[in-house]
């Protein structure tokens, strides 16, 4: 990882550590959300699964470059994130759902636009964007179909 980051390679970090992390932290809490005892897999539930673990890899990859170049990366939620992230965890189930679905469509579509940038020169952000660029495409076109 000799060659340096262009400002477009900061950018991208950037702009993908902190979609991802939201996209991931949605998707634990959709993933961890306590449920009635007996209850089938609901939406938001099969919304979570469906996204999590290929996050948590590209998430993954994506910090170990940052930190490798000295770049920070977004590690917790804040100001108006972190408010919605709370009140998601006192809706009732069916707005629960509703609600956590909406937010990982629309956050995939962010994911999947900003790893569909071609400015990067980076090789190791190159390597990342090929690897899971399909996935976090797919994952953009699959959630809206949880919600049925």
């Amino acid at each position: 990882m000799a060659a340096p980051l262009t400002a477009a390679d900061k950018k991208f970090i950037k702009d993908a550590s902190e979609a991802l992390y939201l996209e991931l932290s949605i998707s634990e809490i959709a993933i961890r959300r306590n449920r009635p005892v007996g209850a089938s897999v609901d939406a938001a539930r099969k919304a979570g699964d469906l996204v999590h673990d290929d996050l948590k890899k590209v998430w993954e990859e994506l910090s170990a470059v940052a930190r490798a170049k000295n770049e920070k990366v977004r590690d917790e939620l804040t100001g108006v994130e972190k408010r919605e992230a709370e009140q998601l965890r006192s809706l009732d189930v069916d707005k629960f759902n509703k609600q956590v679905v909406a937010m990982l469509g629309k956050e995939s579509k962010t994911v999947a636009q900003i790893f569909a940038t071609k400015s990067i020169q980076h090789p190791a952000l190159r390597t990342i964007i090929e690897r899971h660029s399909p996935t976090l495409t797919k994952h953009a076109a699959e959630l809206p179909q949880v919600a049925k």
